[in-house]
This record gives C-alpha cells, sequence and structure tokens, in this order.
C-alpha cells in the first residue's frame, strides 16, 4: 500500500503542476508540491477519513479555476477502476453526469481531464465524445504512466508557449509566413497534450542551440498544431 501511495504522490504532483501550466489557480493543493513521501501518505489518509472516500484515486480528484477568470472550471478526474484493462462507458457515464451537474449550479466547466491506469474501451471512447458534445466541455484522457513525467521539465525540451490569438497575425507578419506554411506539431505531441493546446494553435519554441554546440545560436521557432487526419 506505501508503494502505491508513491506511485500516486508522483502522478499527482505532475497533474497539479500541469493544471498550473494551463493557467489554473492551484493554490488548494500547491502545499503536495513540498511533500515529501511521508507527508503525502499523512495527507491522504487523513483526506480520506475526513471525505469518507473508500479509494485512494477517489481523493484526487479536483476542480481548479482559471487564474483572471475564476467562473472559468477545469474538472480533473481520476477513474476508479476495478481491475479491468479498460476503462468502461460507465466511468465516462458518472464523468458526464458531475459535469452536468455542475453546469446546474451554474458553473462554467470548459475542460476536463480524465486519469487512468487502463485504456478507454470502444464504447468509452463513443461516450465520451457524446458527453464532450452535450456538455461542450473538452475532455482529455492521460494515462497515469503519462503521468509520471513532467515532459517540461526535461533537460532537453525547450521552452514553448502558446501564441495569444489576438498576436497571431503580427508574429506571422514578423517571419513573413502564412499560418498554413508554417511547420507542425502534432496534437498529440507530449509538450501540446500537457498544455492541452487545440488544432490550429501557433506555438513559440525557444530554441537553445548552444546546449549541444557552445556556439549554436538562439532563435524562436513556430509550430502549428494539427490534427494528423485534417492536415
Amino acid at each position: 500500500m506505501h508503494n502505491e501511495y508513491l506511485y500516486l504522490f508522483k502522478i499527482k504532483k505532475n497533474q497539479i503542476e500541469m493544471a498550473r501550466d494551463r493557467g489554473y489557480d492551484v493554490s488548494h493543493e500547491e502545499e503536495i508540491l513540498f511533500m515529501d513521501g511521508n507527508q503525502f501518505l499523512t495527507y491522504m489518509n487523513e483526506k480520506m477519513v475526513t471525505h469518507d472516500f473508500s479509494d485512494l484515486r477517489a481523493t484526487l480528484t479536483q476542480e481548479y479555476r482559471k487564474i483572471g477568470n475564476p467562473q472559468e472550471l477545469l474538472y480533473v478526474y481520476y477513474a476508479v477502476l476495478s481491475g479491468s484493462a479498460y476503462l468502461k462507458k460507465d466511468i465516462v457515464t458518472s464523468l458526464g453526469d458531475k459535469l452536468q451537474e455542475y453546469r446546474s449550479d451554474g458553473s462554467h466547466i470548459t475542460s476536463a481531464i480524465i486519469i487512468s491506469n487502463a485504456v478507454l474501451s470502444p464504447d468509452a471512447r463513443v461516450k465520451k465524445e457524446d458527453v464532450a458534445t452535450a456538455t461542450k466541455v473538452h475532455i482529455d484522457t492521460f494515462s497515469e504512466a503519462e503521468l509520471n513525467i513532467n515532459p517540461t521539465k526535461h533537460t532537453l525540451t525547450p521552452k514553448h508557449e502558446l501564441v495569444p490569438t489576438e498576436d497571431v497575425e503580427e508574429v506571422l507578419q514578423s517571419i513573413r509566413a502564412n499560418k498554413k506554411w508554417l511547420e507542425l506539431i502534432e496534437i498529440t505531441d507530449p509538450i501540446v497534450r500537457w498544455y492541452g493546446w487545440k488544432d490550429g494553435d501557433i506555438i513559440k519554441i525557444h530554441r537553445d542551440d548552444s546546449i549541444i554546440d557552445i556556439l549554436g545560436p538562439k532563435y524562436f521557432a513556430y509550430r502549428r498544431v494539427y490534427v494528423p487526419h485534417k492536415k
């Protein structure tokens, strides 16, 4: 059980950092980022007793408010599984019910993330799209394995940032390019998924080739996010 806590501790820390990097307020969970494994174990045990949770993952589900727009919410849902290799349709249905509850309360959830140690079954994938359409919520899915690392912290990963919509034309003019001419970065790229960027977004990459060659230049590169079949 102790190993399970440590396993989830790493995932939870990375998930909090991902929510923060997406521009959400994580102050209500920020203390977790500074805990060690034993402190997290104590924290989780207290939380499970206080909230009458029976599963570790259920205690990790959380919502986050957008900095500068607190009415906009991100809902992170840790799926509780029963030994199946697949995340089944009823799990996604439960998420949909929860999102509908938020809408009924007047909350404006625009994004949700499902975190699971199983892959979505075919029925669950279809249900996810149905829920996203019905609730107008963009739903990402991450495996627990994916959240074992924070891809932005890799030593060879350059800084990536989204070009604000209002700045895109100015950027394109400065590099004398058309949006369609930009090199592409797939929507499945780990950095794109980490930040939750969408099809058509323009990304500014801070290149520093001096990491590889001391005489290497520093420069900016721009990429357009795309879905492969919509090239």
